[in-house]
This record gives C-alpha cells, sequence and structure tokens, in this order.
C-alpha cells in the first residue's frame, strides 16, 4: 500500500538460541538490513540504548531475564519506549500472547518459525514505524509552521493596533489642532461680512459663509464620533427601542408601511445614538427623494431581523457609487446630491453596526433606489411588544 523504501533499517534479534538467531540474521541481512544479535535481554538493553533500532525480534523464554520483561525496561526508557517490538515464543497460549502485548509488544510470532511470515511481518511494521516518524516530523514541523505563523501574526496585530492608535490620536489632534485656526478665520470672516454689510452686501455671500461653516463643524465633529466609536464600542446600551421616539425629526414626515393592525417593532440600541443615526440617514434620504418633507418607509421583519426600506426616487449615482456610499474612503458622497452630508452617513453606519445592523444604499432602476437599515430583534424575540 505504501512505497517506503526501509532498506537499511536497524533490527536488533534477542534470542538465546543459537540457531534461531542464526536464521534470522542470515535472513534479515539478505533482505538489506542492518541486523544487530543479541542472547540476553541486560545486553539487549545496552545496545538498543546506542543504536536504536527501528525494530527488535525479542526471544520470550530467556534465562536471567525473559523478554516480557526486557520489552517492559524498554518501554519505560523515554529514548526507547517507541521502538516497536515482535515476540517471539514456542508459547502459543492466549494468555502468553496477551502478556505480551500488555508488556508493549506490537505483534507476537510462534515457533517453530516460518522465515517468510517473519519477513511480512518485519516489513509491515517496519513500514508502520517508518509512517509513524514521519508522522512526527510531519507534526512537529507543522507546529514549527503554525508558531511561526501565530508569532508573525501576534506582530501584525501589535503593529496594527499601534498603527489604529495612532490614526485615532491624530485623528483626534487634528480635529481639536483645526479648531483653533479655524475658529480666528471664521471670526475674522465673520468681522468683515459685518463691515461690508454696511455697504450692502449679499444676502448669497452670507448664505454661502454659514454653510461652508457649518459644513466644516459637522465634518470635525464626524471625525471625531468615529474615532470614538472605533475605540469604545462597548460603552452603547443594547435597549430595546421603539421607533416612535427616534423618528420624531420635525423637519421630515416619515410614513411607515406595515401589514395592517401590526405595531411598530422595536430595535436593539442605544436611543442617544439611534436617534443621531436616524437623524443623518432622514435628512441623507432628502437629497435623493423629489418631496424633501416626506418620506416614505417600509417596515419588514423577519424571524431574527428588522428591515426598514427607505423609498429613494431621485437617485442619480450608478450602482457601483451606490454599493460603496457608505464607505468611509468612498467618493460616492462627493459625486452625489447628498454632498453637504460629509462623513454623517459613515457615522451613522457606524452606530447601526454597534448593534449588529447595517446600512446599504440599492440602486433600482435609473432614478430609484432605497436605504436598507437592518436592526436585530430583542432578546425575546417579540419585536413588537
Amino acid at each position: 500500500m505504501y512505497d517506503l523504501d526501509i532498506t537499511g533499517s536497524r533490527i536488533l534479534i534477542v534470542d538465546d538460541t543459537p540457531q534461531s538467531l542464526g536464521l534470522l540474521e542470515k535472513m534479515l541481512r539478505d533482505n538489506g538490513y542492518h541486523v544487530f544479535a543479541m542472547t540476553n535481554g541486560e545486553a539487549a538493553i545496552k545496545i538498543a540504548a546506542g543504536s536504536h533500532p527501528e525494530l527488535i525480534l525479542l526471544d520470550v523464554r530467556m534465562p536471567g531475564m525473559d523478554g516480557y520483561e526486557v520489552c517492559r525496561r524498554l518501554k519505560e526508557i523515554p529514548d526507547l519506549k517507541d521502538i516497536s517490538v515482535i515476540f517471539l515464543s514456542a508459547l502459543n497460549e492466549t494468555e502468553d500472547k496477551i502478556k505480551g502485548f500488555k508488556s508493549g509488544g506490537v505483534d507476537y510470532i510462534t515457533k517453530p518459525l516460518q522465515l517468510e511470515e517473519v519477513e511480512a511481518r518485519v516489513r509491515t511494521h517496519l513500514t508502520i514505524s517508518k509512517l509513524r516518524r514521519e508522522l512526527q516530523k510531519h507534526n512537529a514541523d507543522l507546529e514549527m509552521i503554525v508558531a511561526e505563523r501565530t508569532r508573525e501574526l501576534a506582530e501584525a496585530y501589535k503593529r496594527l493596533k499601534s498603527i489604529d492608535q495612532l490614526k485615532s490620536e491624530f485623528l483626534s489632534m487634528i480635529s481639536h489642532e483645526l479648531r483653533t485656526p479655524l475658529n480666528g478665520i471664521l471670526g475674522v470672516s465673520e468681522l468683515i461680512l459685518m463691515e461690508r454689510q454696511k455697504n450692502i452686501i449679499k444676502d448669497d455671500l452670507n448664505m454661502l459663509y454659514k454653510c461652508s461653516r457649518n459644513r466644516l463643524d459637522q465634518l470635525l465633529n464626524d471625525a471625531m464620533m468615529i474615532n470614538e466609536l472605533d475605540l469604545s464600542p462597548k460603552k452603547a446600551n443594547q435597549d430595546a427601542v421603539s421607533l416612535d421616539t427616534i423618528l420624531d425629526d420635525p423637519g421630515v414626515h416619515v410614513v411607515i408601511e406595515a401589514n395592517a393592525g401590526e405595531q411598530l417593532p422595536k430595535i436593539i440600541g442605544d436611543i442617544v445614538l439611534l436617534k443621531k443615526a436616524f437623524t443623518s440617514i432622514l435628512k441623507t434620504s432628502t437629497y435623493f427623494n423629489v418631496k424633501k418633507d416626506k418620506l416614505t418607509m417600509k417596515c419588514e421583519i423577519s424571524e431574527n431581523a428588522i428591515n426598514l426600506c427607505i423609498h429613494l426616487d431621485n437617485l442619480r449615482i450608478s450602482e457601483e457609487h451606490a454599493g460603496s456610499f457608505f464607505e468611509l474612503a468612498s467618493v460616492s458622497r462627493q459625486c452625489s446630491q447628498a454632498q453637504d452630508m460629509g462623513l454623517s452617513p459613515v457615522v451613522a453606519r457606524k452606530i447601526v453596526g454597534l448593534f449588529g445592523g447595517d446600512i446599504k444604499m440599492i440602486k433600482q432602476n435609473d432614478s430609484e433606489g432605497e436605504f436598507v437599515l437592518t436592526f436585530l430583534k430583542p432578546a425575546n424575540n417579540d419585536a413588537r411588544n
């Protein structure tokens, strides 16, 4: 079955009968094995310790120390315990064979010996022994590879953690440090505008200034929010929150479509964070709808999740941009009608993600699509209570 080269394997024969010893030694040498021959147990143990044979053919009945005792002592020596031992004996009773196996033998051949049988069993056990050694080597190599990969992963994780910490510190520093010079610039700009108002400044210039200032403030706040959510995501509460409490945006009327007679479901999350996320998503939705003050939301309840789908009837971006709309580094938002929202949609998705949910933008046709907000049901599996 296995094409293994066992030629040259070391075999130790231990037998106090010169005739049996000679026959076995000649037969094994003729088959290409390296053979050691001993006539007593004490000498056999010493030779085994020095030569480390792959196989021992051991006579049971010998003067002094019998074969069973020799085998037991071999198995007590760590460097020799894995050597395969085949017993040779004229004792052919079942209890004799059981005694041999209990002492550590792998096989038992009764005398008078049939050389062809001995040769076949020797080859079988040498093959098994070699396969075992190769498996041990393979396992050792595998353990070494796993240890090395584990060390590399630990170092990579350490580097990533350091980089992530550096990123967080950088974002925090930039957000704080930018505010000081920006406040100065914005303050001076306000003074200039106030001075120019005496000479009748156009309202659109004032409006541009206020919009730009609001966008800068919102961008810095959102950058800080992303940083905080990444650093301490476990601080958020995990409550069952009613949709009624987070859909009360006075600027947008939300019509929720659900099955007749069904109450609005509850979702898992922190009411303060969820309100911020929904405010952002509802405002973003107005950029992709013809009617800015009225949105349609469809509620779909499955076994484990709640999907809230906000219809978009003025979605003029590609399917590719829709798929990456909520990614931090995506340019999709800057390419869309909602470019004024900056990082707010990203913050909303991160908030929903804290509670095991997600937000996606799905393009349906040339001008229509939807925002799909997925939430987990409360632990009691009753989202309507």
